[in-house]
């Protein structure tokens, strides 16, 4: 049988998850959780709004995670001083830790991924996934 691409992204994605799982759970986070940790991290005070928006979630999924996230004591929900309806979301000294942790996932694996590769090698994969991706974005888009 002659594989595909798709066979091997579904093989990497996997081997990805388990490697995340593993990191994951010593911090008490699932991988649900974990993009909303790097969001609130890359962006202190943002909205629940910026966060589904970014993330593509709809607002219920948002608001769940969000509580999954401020009753483990990774995030807070904070009043805005100057519309006090309006929230924005913090990481707590454990959301941090987990932000700094969970930043250095990505490279971790890539390095033990692609450790085989030269530089150089490394670059050209990079850059010909970049140019799939692109292409898939631009069909999306199209659509």
């Amino acid at each position: 049988m002659k594989k595909t691409i798709s066979f091997y992204i579904k093989t990497l994605h996997r081997d990805f998850d388990q490697f995340c799982d593993r990191r994951l759970q010593q911090m008490g986070l699932t991988k649900g959780l974990l993009y909303f940790i790097l969001y609130i991290g890359n962006h202190p005070g943002c909205s629940p709004g910026e966060l589904a928006e970014a993330l593509e979630f709809d607002g219920g999924h948002v608001t769940r995670s969000m509580e999954k996230l401020v009753s483990s004591g990774f995030a807070v929900r904070e009043r805005r001083s100057e519309d006090k309806r309006a929230v924005c979301l913090n990481l707590t000294e454990k959301g941090r830790n987990a932000f700094e942790t969970s930043r250095k996932l990505f490279g971790d694996w890539d390095r033990m991924a692609a450790g085989t590769l030269t530089e150089q090698e490394q670059q050209e994969l990079l850059r010909l996934l970049e140019k799939i991706a692109e292409e898939r974005r631009r069909k999306k888009n199209d659509l």
